[in-house]
């Protein structure tokens, strides 16, 4: 007697953008660190970001995940406790309860996508600016970017945030035609 497969579940399409650590970890149920070593054994492709300053090089990386990846290894890890009626061949993965309020966050955000997305050093960088004007850039609606979920709350909001490099290098030739006519206001930028 043959088994009928089962059948797979839909990725939530929310999941199809550029993460953060956090995110990518409630997405697919493991303890916040458990992403970095994916990383390390080629299980889940990452963007290693480029250091918001220079002194802090070697410190610390940080990484952007790619959401639609982070989703197919949670629907694989789902389907295969249900293929084995609900056991699992290792420890299993207990870290869920934020899975929702993640995939709401997801969706209440402008998506970027993985291969779109860049952190605050690249778009300093292409900007031309100190990362610090980063933030105000994006509440002015003048390049597109947004802080990752942070499960600590507000409190411990984080200042890694995902940039869209499209929209950095729209800021830039709109910044560089503003200058030439003559009407940019304030100081020109490094690179412009």
């Amino acid at each position: 007697m043959t088994r009928k497969p089962i059948p797979r579940g839909r990725p939530a399409p929310q999941t199809r953008q550029a993460l953060g650590v956090a995110e990518a970890a409630a997405i697919m149920g493991v303890h916040w660190a458990t992403p970095s070593r994916m990383i390390e054994k080629g299980m889940l492709t990452a963007h290693v970001c480029q250091s918001r300053v220079e002194q802090t090089l070697g410190e610390r990386s940080i990484c952007i995940l790619d959401g639609a990846e982070c989703e197919e290894n949670y629907l694989d890890y789902i389907q295969k406790i249900t293929e084995r009626g609900g056991m699992n061949d290792s420890r299993p993965r207990s870290n869920f309860d934020n899975r929702e309020a993640v995939l709401e966050h997801l969706a209440s955000v402008e998506p970027i996508a993985f291969d779109d997305a860049y952190g605050s050093g690249e778009a300093a960088e292409i900007l031309g600016v100190h990362p610090s004007f980063l933030t105000r850039m994006v509440k002015k609606g003048e390049i597109v970017g947004r802080s990752p979920w942070n499960p600590r709350g507000v409190s411990g909001a984080t200042r890694n945030w995902i940039f869209s490099r499209a929209s950095c290098r729209r800021n830039v030739a709109l910044s560089r035609k503003l200058q030439v006519s003559g009407h940019k206001i304030g100081r020109p930028r490094k690179k412009s």
